[in-house]
């Protein structure tokens, strides 16, 4: 946010770095380095990378310098970064309190583990029935299933990993909660670049070629090399775009729409910034279901509770009548 209001208020680049340096927001070393690298002329994706900026957004950047569109590629960037700082916090809201509920949960049934379950078992001839198991195995079987779910999340990872990146973009896109996600992103950030590099007056050839060179985003760099092969053999943007598992289905009609008015590049910046808003309510959409989820698991938990508190108690009653 700081980097997009300064260069909207006239700031170079170089500038930028002499106040970030004054003000001490990053470190000193990082900051100096930057600004001798934009000073030898180097990218500026490769410079904003050492700041810890995502793969995402020094793509973004890299596509930025070269159709020149920096300073509205660092307002969209600021406009990203308010956003996710906003749904972050809804969701750090959302659930704190079920979450807090959940430790208080299991803080009890170790307590009812320790004091109350022995207690129960000698009153019942040592039987363990539905009730005593609950309470001695559930928060094994919990933290069980979390670590074997974090686990296979890494080897997933891992796997992942030594694959190309349209492989790993087709995979993502097979799975129901990511996919609609996945590719609302993608194809919003696809037709903003390419929408202004077909305002610049860059040809498809030119835009592929571009996306090959590409540093900071194998996705890109793979599809750019695709493009260019299968261009090739005479298949057309829009049919190549299409075929494309990882895009909104309506991302090549734009394309072909574009085309025939003579105006893709301001039909794809139109497309991107609906794709952004459609993903930003459909993630108030989901964001919206995740709180009942979690107080329904934090319900039946208590249920759970009741239950092995009482189960044991009424057959002991019923054993003295």
């Amino acid at each position: 946010m700081l980097f997009s209001n300064l260069l909207d208020g006239g700031f170079t680049l170089t500038e930028v770095c002499y106040f970030l340096e004054r003000i001490e927001r990053f470190p000193r070393e990082i900051v100096q380095e930057m600004t001798e690298n934009f000073i030898s002329g180097d990218e500026v994706s490769s410079c904003f990378a050492q700041l810890g900026f995502s793969s995402a957004q020094t793509t973004q950047l890299e596509l930025a310098q070269m159709n020149g569109n920096l300073k509205e590629t660092m307002q969209v960037l600021k406009n990203q970064a308010i956003e996710e700082k906003r749904q972050r916090e809804k969701l750090v809201k959302i659930l704190s309190y079920p979450l807090l509920l959940l430790i208080f949960l299991f803080g009890i049934m170790g307590l009812l583990r320790e004091f109350l379950l022995p207690q129960l078992m000698s009153n019942n001839n040592g039987e363990k029935n539905f009730a005593f198991l609950l309470i001695e195995y559930l928060p094994a079987i919990v933290l069980i299933t979390g670590g074997g779910v974090v686990f296979f999340t890494l080897l997933l990872l891992l796997f992942l990993k030594r694959k190309s990146a349209v492989f790993r973009a087709k995979w993502w896109c097979k799975i129901p909660i990511i996919r609609t996600f996945y590719r609302l992103y993608l194809t919003s950030v696809l037709s903003r670049e390419w929408g202004y590099l077909f305002l610049q007056g860059h040809e498809m050839k030119t835009i592929v070629e571009i996306m090959e060179n590409l540093k900071s985003n194998g996705l890109l760099r793979e599809l750019g090399r695709e493009m260019g092969t299968r261009a090739e053999e005479g298949i057309s943007f829009d049919v190549q775009v299409g075929s494309w598992q990882f895009v909104q289905s309506t991302f090549s009609v734009i394309i072909l729409s574009g085309e025939v008015k003579s105006r893709l590049g301001e039909e794809l910046l139109f497309y991107s910034e609906m794709c952004f808003q459609e993903l930003l309510a459909l993630v108030e959409k989901r964001m919206s279901i995740v709180q009942p989820l979690v107080f329904l698991f934090v319900a039946l938990m208590i249920l759970g509770i009741y239950a092995a508190i009482l189960l044991p108690i009424y057959n002991n009653m019923e054993g003295m009548v």
